[in-house]
């Protein structure tokens, strides 16, 4: 599943801190509008940053 994580050009830099919120975030978001993952655990996260948005590959496993 490929989700936006945030808009690059309204953030220059961003925090570690920053980073693991947003990706708190999108992972919460994603279960929620996706219930069939419950019972799925989150296995692995690719950043992509591209050039009008960063997207994380989200990789949950049973």
């Amino acid at each position: 599943m490929v989700v936006p994580v945030s808009a690059a050009e309204t953030e220059a830099s961003v925090t570690v801190d920053d980073l693991l919120g947003q990706l708190r975030r999108v992972v919460k978001t994603a279960r929620a509008s996706h219930p069939d993952l419950s019972d799925y655990r989150l296995y692995d996260v690719a950043l992509c940053a591209g050039q009008k948005q960063r997207n994380a590959l989200l990789d949950f496993r049973p």
